[in-house]
């Protein structure tokens, strides 16, 4: 074909096809070249650019999510919907000088400098922040006026009405501009983000870190936020809505720990409108579940935890992929443990092919019974920062310690004879008293690495590059004995530095 044949000219597959290949930002301009073009590339269009999108509560975000429910080819290509609830970390009522201190110590407003650029040794300077002070408080007053009005909630349940094909619902806890570094799907983009940074002067949706503390005196919009989602499912128009994934967090799985995740305080749910819920996605039959719950003692309203468990136990049957963080503060160690202890009883993973557990707080026989249902189509499989919980722990450090050996060496024992997995990661593994133990594998885990792979506090087998099965793996696992004056090498056999 002669290359300069217009595209105009070329069949709608072929420009379809070519347009496959082309990234969002230049099929943008792509289509700018003729009316023509512009209607062949409109499929490739819409999957590139409105299939996946995540939004900021602001008024010009949710004008685009009404825009694209109101086109009748965009709304139609739309399969995941992602809200990033809270901006500026929840930091709401911030005055001139916090905010300009905020701004920045705030690394993502180096995205504001050109990428060549040496971002970080740029600062911005005091009296330019201060020039922004103003649209920070415009953008609060807009974000909040949304969460609370009821705006979100009637603009979600009109989205559910019109996108045929929405399978995915959920909050996204992390800024737009970082999704290498955090390995989010590249499909995932949120309008108008570049605008509000430039406008601002920083980035006002950086990730909210587990450190920080929950601030009475600032609304929870994230659980607010994550009620009129809920409430969407039951809204009238969602009839035929068939959701396959609902996540609290949408982070990458090596990143979830990152998340300060749902605080539940303001999940308020009728009893009525939690039965219609749970009955609904019942329905659906879910498949992918990711549910990262955080502060477990400074609730208001502690029975929406029980909520948050009913919504695992209903879905279960259905689930391939399940993930659950939570983060129980030392004061929630046994209020954890009662809602972990109730899953046990009350779930059925009879699809589950993927589970990651964190930071949870259980003891052997809940843990073993949370995962018998799964154990024959489980595949891949993360535990970290788990807890192993007794009544009547011992005193003393060493019986500390030694008691978590051998109740993980109990749950290892279980897991060789019932499951036979693709790849399992275990790290940060606890005993009673909150005793890390550190792992220790003696039979090199798999071909090529180092003979030494989990020098540290991590386990980690994957079954394609192992030269043993699972089985062999695990049951040769110890962990690692820490010794205050380590003798000489060679003065002591190595077996003596494992306990069990």
């Amino acid at each position: 074909m002669d290359a300069h044949t217009a595209l105009d000219s070329l069949p709608s597959e072929v420009v379809d096809r070519i347009c496959s290949f082309v990234g969002p930002q230049d099929l943008v301009s792509l289509r700018l070249c003729s009316r023509a073009a512009a209607a062949k590339s409109l499929h490739q269009f819409g999957q590139k650019c409105f299939a996946y999108n995540r939004f900021l509560l602001t008024s010009k975000n949710m004008a685009i999510l009404e825009a694209i429910a109101k086109h009748d080819h965009f709304r139609t290509v739309v399969r995941g919907v992602y809200i990033m609830p809270a901006l500026f970390e929840g930091m709401y009522s911030m005055d001139q000088r916090a905010f300009c201190q905020w701004a920045a110590e705030s690394r993502p407003r180096r995205t504001l400098y050109p990428s060549g650029a040496r971002r970080d040794d740029l600062e911005i300077p005091d009296d330019k922040l201060r020039e922004f002070y103003p649209a920070y408080k415009k953008v609060v007053a807009d974000h909040l006026d949304i969460v609370f009005s009821g705006r979100l909630r009637e603009l979600l349940a009109y989205c559910a009405s019109r996108f045929p094909n929405w399978t995915s619902v959920g909050l996204s806890h992390y800024n737009a501009g970082r999704q290498d570094s955090l390995n989010v799907n590249r499909l995932l983009d949120c309008p108008e983000w570049r605008d509000l940074v430039s406008r601002l002067g920083c980035d006002p949706a950086s990730a909210w870190h587990s450190i920080s503390p929950f601030r009475a005196g600032d609304p929870n919009v994230r659980a607010s936020v994550f009620t009129a989602l809920l409430r969407t499912l039951i809204a009238p128009g969602a009839e035929n809505l068939a959701l396959e994934e609902l996540t609290t967090c949408q982070a990458a799985s090596r990143y979830t720990s990152r998340c300060s995740g749902l605080m539940l305080g303001e999940l308020d749910l009728s009893s009525e409108e939690q039965e219609l819920i749970l009955a609904r996605l019942e329905a659906m039959k879910l498949q992918e579940l990711h549910m990262c719950i955080r502060d477990f003692h400074r609730q208001k309203h502690p029975e929406s935890y029980s909520f948050m468990n009913k919504i695992v136990s209903r879905v279960s049957p259905t689930l391939t992929d399940f993930r659950s963080t939570r983060s129980p503060t030392h004061e929630g160690y046994e209020y954890a443990k009662q809602q972990i202890s109730w899953l046990s009883h009350n779930t059925s993973f009879t699809s589950l092919c993927r589970l990651e557990l964190g930071g949870i707080s259980t003891d052997v026989d809940d843990f073993k019974r949370l995962l018998a249902t799964a154990a024959p189509t489980l595949r891949q499989v993360t535990f970290w920062d788990i807890y192993l919980r007794v009544d009547n722990p011992p005193a003393g450090s060493e019986e500390y310690a030694r008691l978590g050996r051998q109740q993980w060496r109990q749950v290892w024992v279980w897991l060789g004879e019932n499951l036979d997995p693709s790849g399992i990661t275990m790290s940060s593994l606890n005993g009673p008293g909150h005793g890390s133990l550190r792992i220790r594998d003696r039979l090199h885990g798999y071909r090529g690495s180092h003979p030494i792979i989990n020098a540290s506090n991590v386990g980690l087998y994957i079954k394609e590059k192992s030269h043993v099965s699972f089985k062999e793996w695990i049951s040769q696992l110890r962990f690692e004995k820490l010794l205050i004056n380590p003798p000489e090498s060679g003065s002591i056999d190595s077996d003596e530095l494992y306990s069990e």
